[in-house]
């Protein structure tokens, strides 16, 4: 972006890069340029520019001006701030914007503090009853409450981008501050113990025990550029990302000093960004097989497994990459939110193979027929048996391996919600729900409803109130008994999440009953006698059920509802005007729909 700015003459974007770069010699440069003279010269100033000089004083020590820019830039957002209407009746890009300038205004006020608390440590190094603890103290809360303020997640990468590389700067320049003094206290030691002996003992221990300053809590650089490798990944800018990594692998000795949970963070950014190439994929096979793991918690170890069953996967490995899964989930799961987001994790696989198979690319190489199991190995008895019928034996593969898959996926999400109910974690109901419909084309008919029935009898039942309406609809198919037991529950625990909905299932498969009854006439009465003792309970006869027990326990409730329903519908219930527009609605849009290119819209009102 540099260069491209300074072969279009666009001083801008040389000072936008050049001091994300450290090119200090570009931006003074470019500060002299006629139109950006001209453009710190009018009266109303521009921010962006104030930013840039701001970051350049801070760089050549010149507080007192540092003071002063900041000064106008305060005043000048707070002038546009108020100038633009409320954020409560409009929020705009612009009031996003000048808020990223307020926090990056705030963080140049904490970097001059900085400033000035180093250059007073600087001059007080070789005074023997200077007190450090007052200095060590401002930064390190200073540095922490740069670590507690971020940028919201939704914002773009660009705004984290701004805040985390000025703070790498300064953690830079605090670094080798800091690595100056301790070498200037460490001659002054060396040249006190070997000074003559005609000095007093009490000056000379003073002088030899001069307190060298902690290192060990300012290495912030490596967490803000494992944190900005992490948004930029999540916003899928991979290059970046690697950049970012590259960049902290150059210094060899923050690596060595690197504590698990930075070097966690770095691997797992470093294996994302590079999960599209298959160049990589084995050589991050290796890195993972060749790490300590027990440098990492638990979680993290799993976390590891998992990235390197996604790895496998990508390779074709479908056997391996279930072995790593099922290892990652064999650990003591001691953090239930991490160990339940490795569940989804796997039943996203399941998943992707289901599709796979769904969409007639599953493989059938040996790797695949070991991970299947027996499922696959009943499948090709099934196509044995059939001889010459090769086709149809490949449609039983199939159809086996959609079942086998389903239910997997359907077992492991239910794990997931086991360990956590967290509202991510319970989103995955509705996915349970939809694999459910694959039990119609089982035709066994029990391997998914047995998962389902054997893991839903774990899951707390409040998960299921805002999926009621969900699980009305499945009473007419194949696992009406499952979930008629789940709402049993419900109307037994929780009555008032339930009466409007069932209330309002009930009237409409009532409806569609007594509209079946009038089509069908007497003959279609009498086939219906017949064949109820053969058939199983109507979906309006579990809901019929349900309601009765629900006014039976809960009689008063069920009464106050009922009046207030009635109050609603009387209240509410719109007047012979209204209802006559909406006839005239109703039959216009007839019109439209039976003939519309003789239909004239100018001949209608506005």
């Amino acid at each position: 972006m540099k260069e491209y700015g300074e072969s279009m003459n666009n001083p801008n974007l040389v000072l936008n890069a050049a001091w994300k770069l450290e090119d200090w010699k570009s931006v003074k440069n470019a500060f002299n340029l006629s139109s950006v003279v001209a453009l710190a010269e009018i009266q109303l100033p521009d921010i962006q520019l104030m930013l840039y000089q701001i970051y350049a004083a801070i760089h050549e020590g010149r507080t007192k001006d540092v003071e002063k820019l900041n000064r106008q830039a305060n005043q000048f957002i707070l002038s546009t701030w108020q100038s633009l209407p409320s954020p409560l009746l409009s929020c705009s890009n612009k009031h996003v914007e000048l808020l990223s300038m307020f926090q990056n205004i705030i963080e140049l006020e904490e970097s001059v503090k900085i400033m000035k608390d180093i250059t007073m440590q600087t001059k007080k190094v070789l005074n023997p009853l200077a007190n450090n603890a007052a200095f060590n103290f401002s930064l390190e809360t200073i540095m922490s409450t740069w670590r507690n303020r971020l940028p919201n997640e939704w914002d773009t990468p660009s705004v984290w981008i701004d805040v985390l590389i000025w703070r790498s700067h300064m953690y830079k320049f605090v670094n080798q501050t800091f690595t100056s003094i301790n070498q200037s206290i460490k001659k002054s030691n060396s040249s006190s113990s070997s000074s003559s002996s005609s000095s007093s003992p009490l000056d000379k221990k003073m002088k030899i025990t001069t307190p060298l300053l902690n290192l060990s809590k300012l290495h912030d650089t490596q967490w803000t550029l494992i944190k900005l490798s992490s948004i930029v990944t999540s916003n899928t800018n991979n290059e970046l990302s690697q950049h970012l990594i590259n960049t902290l692998m150059q210094d060899t000795n923050a690596t060595k000093k690197m504590v698990p949970a930075y070097q966690f963070q770095k691997m797992k950014n470093e294996m994302i960004s590079k999960m599209n190439l298959p160049s990589e994929l084995p050589k991050m096979i290796s890195n993972i097989n060749a790490i300590d793991l027990t440098t990492f918690e638990k979680w993290q170890r799993a976390e590891l497994y998992v990235m390197k069953g996604k790895i496998l996967e990508k390779m074709g490995l479908l056997s391996d990459s279930m072995k790593s899964y099922s290892a990652a989930l064999s650990m003591d799961n001691n953090n239930d939110s991490a160990f339940s987001k490795l569940w989804i994790e796997w039943g996203q696989f399941y998943d992707r193979q289901l599709y796979n198979a769904t969409k007639g690319t599953y493989s059938k190489n040996e790797q695949n027929e070991h991970c299947l199991g027996s499922c696959l190995s009943n499948a090709e008895g099934v196509k044995g048996a059939k001889g010459n019928e090769g086709d149809k034996g490949d449609g039983e593969i199939k159809k086996s391996l959609i079942i086998d898959y389903a239910s997997s996926a359907m077992s492991t999400y239910l794990h997931a919600l086991h360990c956590d109910s967290s509202p991510q974690t319970r989103l995955m109901l509705v996915r349970v729900l939809r694999l459910l419909r694959l039990a119609e084309d089982d035709q066994e008919g029990s391997k998914i409803l047995d998962t389902f029935s054997t893991h839903v009898q774990a899951t707390p039942s409040w998960c299921w109130i805002i999926w009621i309406p969900q699980l009305l609809q499945s009473l007419c198919r194949k696992e009406s008994l499952i979930i008629f037991s789940i709402l049993y529950k419900l109307c037994h625990l929780y009555p008032s999440s339930v009466y409007y909905s069932l209330r309002c299932y009930l009237l409409e498969q009532r409806g569609l009953k007594e509209k079946k009854t009038t089509t069908n006439g007497a003959n279609g009465a009498k086939k219906g006698k017949k064949g109820k003792k053969g058939k199983k309970k109507q979906s309006y006869e579990y809901a019929e059920e349900l309601m009765a027990y629900l006014r039976t326990t809960h009689s008063i409730l069920a009464h106050e509802t009922e009046i207030i329903l009635n109050e609603l519908i009387t209240t509410f219930k719109p007047g012979p005007v209204e209802e006559l527009l909406s006839a005239v609605l109703v039959l216009q849009e007839k019109l439209f729909q039976m003939c519309p290119e003789k239909i004239s819209f100018s001949n209608f009102p506005s």
